[in-house]
């Protein structure tokens, strides 16, 4: 008896091994990922005392993603709105062959026209978007696989809701 489960723990350790250090690419990982996003936002007029009107609209100001060593959005556009959610815990995604968990988190976000700069009227914003979800992935899931399917979603959910917001300012 003690050999067998001798056995199971070493063919555990190589698969854990497999995955994690040759980043062998697995694909029998059954996922599901649901996320909720809502928000509220206010915007006001700020002015300079040029008559000059700003050279971006609210419609054009861009906006970023961080997870920390990942960045989605408007990468090369300059001064975008940076809406920085490495210090939230979506959970465990390291963990193999199982992982499940649920995540909830509010992220404020806020514009900072430079009027130096933009000599004339902004439309200055500030919004808190909340998120909240679950996920579950149960396989051979590599924790690379797992990044991807979650926190990319959580990311994308939060630009598409920023931008959608924000493009309402302009109008």
């Amino acid at each position: 008896m003690k050999s067998r489960g001798t056995t199971f723990l070493v063919v555990a350790i190589l698969l854990i091994v497999l995955i994690k250090v040759l980043h062998v690419n697995t694909s029998y990982c059954n996922s599901t990922v649901s996320t909720n996003v809502s928000s509220s936002w206010n915007s006001w007029n700020n002015s300079n005392t040029s008559t000059e009107s700003i050279r971006n609209p609210a419609s054009s100001i861009p906006v970023v993603v961080i997870y920390k060593s990942k960045i989605i959005g408007d990468i090369k556009s300059p001064a975008p709105v940076r809406i920085d959610i490495s210090d939230k815990n979506i959970g465990s995604l390291w963990v193999p062959l199982f992982k499940t968990s649920s995540f909830s988190f509010s992220v404020d976000c806020k514009s900072t026209p430079k009027l130096a700069e933009a000599q004339g009227v902004a439309t200055v914003f500030e919004g808190k978007i909340n998120i909240s979800g679950k996920y579950s992935l149960i396989g051979l899931c590599p924790s690379e696989t797992a990044d991807k399917l979650v926190v990319e979603n959580i990311m994308n959910r939060i630009y598409d809701e920023a931008k959608t917001n924000i493009k309402s300012f302009s109008k």
